[in-house]
């Protein structure tokens, strides 16, 4: 069995803690896909702490590809391929339901429209925006299964030592991408950036790993370079690393420049740059001083972190559309910020249940019946 990496579960807590502020404190009031439009001075003293929050995507694709990279050493194809899906799918299709009934609950969604968001959702149809799921977040699993399917596809043809080589490729693909989106601004007619935005309709687009397939590569080259088995990173491997990172550090800052009219508000790129560099040094010293963390939290303290971990899956699905229905209906008796308080306290609440009590029951039965 592979030793748990401790710190790897606290930066899935960090992410999916940015995310939900970013939705719930940020962008809440935009969300009038939800049903309902919250005003902008709902949460005006927390904005400017969770407005680099949608960084938290960024940083659960780079952890992905690291635990992912090294959850994959010696397991058959058709270990990892029932892995994966009893990992993702059980848990979708709950927060899937529970997203359901919050629209209802709204009346956000037709009935009509509920059923077709949650099928395209839980079968994890490769979508060009997040309108096309039954709730935003789920947006980000079929860019997360195209990665599970390239690693599946080098473990049945007996080349899973190739990964590495084929996330260079695919970060420096992503890389040169970026690079022509970004640069497109100093030339004339920004070219890249129409192209940009019109292979973002196509359906299977994200999936291609093109726009985020750079962040997947730094974490499977950071694992390459720390936990593969006798080997030692050389140059090339420092290359490849510093391509997939300024790949990763471009896709940011575009991502932060057009999200400033979007969210009217302004803040300097280099802040959410500067905050995704900090999760990967983490990543490292995770790695770097995980048998001293281990040490110091001692059995209860990693078994709590690892729970907090599992947590965060369900936390991360859960806590936009439910936790934006329970705000706003609380908030003409309890105010903003107490209606808010109680959407979190019921988020993690739920998403405890989920993970801890239902989803490994409903595994134990998968497991049974597909042993």
């Amino acid at each position: 069995m592979r030793k748990q990496v401790v710190g790897i579960d606290a930066l899935r807590l960090l992410a999916a803690l940015l995310v939900m502020g970013s939705h719930l404190i940020v962008s809440s009031w935009l969300r009038s896909r939800n049903g309902g439009v919250m005003p902008t001075t709902a949460f005006m003293p927390l904005r400017p702490v969770f407005c680099y929050g949608w960084i938290g995507v960024e940083i659960f694709f780079v952890i992905s590809g690291f635990v992912i990279a090294y959850s994959a050493q010696s397991v058959s194809a058709a270990k990892f391929a029932k892995y994966r899906f009893f990992r993702l799918w059980p848990m979708c299709v709950l927060c899937a339901l529970v997203a359901a009934g919050a629209a209802l609950w709204m009346h956000a969604l037709t009935l009509p429209a509920v059923f077709r968001d949650v099928l395209e959702t839980i079968v994890f149809t490769p979508g060009s925006h997040v309108t096309e799921y039954i709730d935003d977040p789920f947006w980000t699993l079929p860019v997360e299964v195209a990665f599970y399917l390239l690693v599946f596809l080098l473990i049945a043809s007996r080349r899973l030592r190739w990964l590495p080589r084929a996330m260079t490729v695919v970060g420096t693909v992503s890389f040169v991408y970026w690079s022509f989106v970004t640069a497109d601004p100093f030339w004339s007619g920004r070219i890249w950036t129409i192209v940009h935005k019109s292979l973002q309709h196509l359906s299977f687009y994200p999936s291609l790993l093109i726009l985020h397939g750079c962040f997947f590569a730094t974490g499977v080259l950071v694992w390459d370079a720390m936990l593969r088995p006798g080997y030692r990173a050389g140059w090339k491997h420092a290359l490849a690393l510093t391509i997939s990172v300024a790949g990763c550090l471009m896709e940011i800052w575009y991502h932060a420049t057009i999200a400033q009219p979007y969210l009217e508000m302004w803040f300097p790129q280099w802040g959410a740059e500067a905050i995704w560099i900090g999760t990967v040094g983490m990543i490292w010293a995770s790695v770097r001083y995980n048998g001293a963390l281990q040490h110091r939290l001692g059995k209860r303290g990693v078994s709590a972190l690892r729970a907090m971990g599992l947590v965060t899956y369900p936390l991360y699905l859960l806590h936009n559309r439910l936790g934006y229905s329970i705000t706003m209906k609380l908030h003409p008796a309890l105010g903003w910020y107490g209606a808010f308080a109680c959407a979190v306290l019921t988020i993690f609440a739920l998403a405890t249940l989920l993970a801890l009590w239902i989803d490994p029951k409903i595994q134990s039965v998968l497991k049974r019946r597909f042993s």
